[in-house]
């Protein structure tokens, strides 16, 4: 499933929640997926959760909030990873079980609303088997991998990490990326994306520094002969 689809199915869960549980008594507010519902959004979305978003997304109270985030962390489903190098500061993200557990859900409700108005033949199955229909407006595409897991140890949100790179479409996909990767990283990330001519260039003035000005070059293979001859 797609990023977006997996969005979509999370959007008709949240609505259908909502829908029971405000206005009437049916139901009781559920901190814990509000909590885990909020989390994955954020983190399919590239962005920042720090424990007062949490907090406040879980729609109950600050100390029942708190008991639920320390159950999904001693459960392995919140990872607490710190942000900077002291350690006093931290951000929060889904771990690869809870992603895990999120997809198998999505794939299970796309199954079960495709059987119920006949979109899918296949009726409702606890099977991960292919659909099919897609979730949503417009087809995205199938994705082959699992939503990725950040990492456990960030490199830290003090640290900058300098990338040199072309300007071609592949690369021009880490600039674009950036905000997502600096989530999964546990850092920030600065892209410089230069003409093949200028990052040439731009690699032997670097190579003449006592310190470089990037972590990371990605050189264009036809090149790499003549900066092996410069030294």
């Amino acid at each position: 499933m797609t990023r977006e689809e997996l969005l979509r199915i999370l959007d008709f869960t949240e609505s259908t929640r909502k829908l029971v549980e405000d206005g009437n008594n049916l139901s009781l507010t559920d901190a814990r997926w509000n909590i885990i519902a909020f989390v994955i959004r954020r983190h399919f979305e590239g962005k920042l959760l720090t424990i007062t978003s949490i907090a406040m997304a879980s729609n109950v109270p600050y100390a029942t909030a708190m008991r639920r985030i320390g159950e999904l962390i001693d459960e392995g489903m919140l990872l607490k990873r710190a942000r900077t190098r002291t350690g006093k500061s931290f951000s929060f993200h889904p771990t690869e079980k809870m992603i895990a557990e999120f997809e198998e859900y999505a794939h299970r409700l796309k199954s079960l609303v495709g059987h119920t108005f006949g979109f899918s033949q296949g009726g409702y199955s606890k099977s991960r088997e292919e659909n099919d229909y897609y979730f949503g407006a417009s087809y995205m595409g199938s994705r082959l991998i699992p939503y990725p897991s950040v990492m456990e140890e960030g490199i830290g949100y003090d640290r900058v990490i300098r990338i040199l790179c072309p300007s071609d479409p592949t690369f021009k996909t880490l600039s674009d990326m950036s905000r997502n990767l600096n989530e999964f990283c546990g850092g920030k990330l600065e892209v410089v994306n230069l003409s093949l001519d200028a990052l040439h260039d731009e690699v032997i003035e670097n190579a003449k520094l006592p310190n470089s000005r990037y972590d990371i070059m990605a050189v264009d293979l036809p090149g790499l002969a003549n900066l092996s001859k410069a030294g």
